[in-house]
């Protein structure tokens, strides 16, 4: 079977599989929102991975990125689309790490739902440990999730200072770069008018 073609089963069994586990699904990812969270299941053929950010995010990133419209664009944008805040990688499941030709679509099937009802069940542990979408703050630093997560929690200084730092050492915000300024650029500008 070419790559091609198991990628489609693949695809159509997720789908199906996901939908009974409360998930949407937009090219290679699933999505749901809970308690104010886009949870993203983001699949390949060897690994999938359970992804999460607060909803807030993209909407002040895009308004901070001269992007608001992207703010009406379909929800799964938040976890397709290019100029996205990339989320915190929660949870990690083996796909499929055999040879393809070694699944059928009833092996395809059942491995799909034990990746949701895994993912199901790491997202209330996530909501457990953390029930308050508007105060998450992850942990990776230096992350635009973390930028995004400081701004919406009025910690407006530690941002400056931080991008402040970065620019002093010759760093840029990489992969957002709009009108000739960058990311940080962008964020400052932002902080300076608010």
């Amino acid at each position: 079977m070419k790559q091609s073609e198991f990628i489609k089963i693949s695809d159509k069994e997720s789908r199906l599989v996901s939908k009974m586990y409360g998930w949407k699904q937009s090219s290679y990812i699933n999505y749901k929102i809970e308690k104010g969270y886009f949870f993203c299941v983001s699949r390949s053929i060897k690994e999938s991975y359970l992804e999460v950010k607060p909803m807030y995010t993209d909407d002040l990133w895009w308004d901070i990125f001269d992007m608001s419209e992207n703010k009406n664009a379909r929800i799964s944008l938040r976890g397709t689309g290019t100029f996205q805040v990339f989320p915190s990688r929660i949870a990690v499941y083996e796909t499929m790490p055999n040879d393809i030709n070694s699944y059928s679509t009833t092996d395809i099937n059942a491995i799909w739902h034990n990746i949701f009802e895994q993912a199901n069940s790491d997202v209330q542990k996530f909501l457990t440990e953390n029930p308050d979408a508007d105060t998450y703050i992850p942990d990776e630093k230096q992350s635009l999730l973390w930028l995004m997560s400081l701004l919406h929690n009025g910690r407006k200084d530690e941002v400056v200072e931080y991008i402040f730092n970065q620019k002093n050492k010759g760093q840029c915000s990489s992969g957002y770069i709009n009108q000739s300024k960058d990311g940080y650029d962008y964020i400052l500008e932002w902080c300076n008018n608010h």
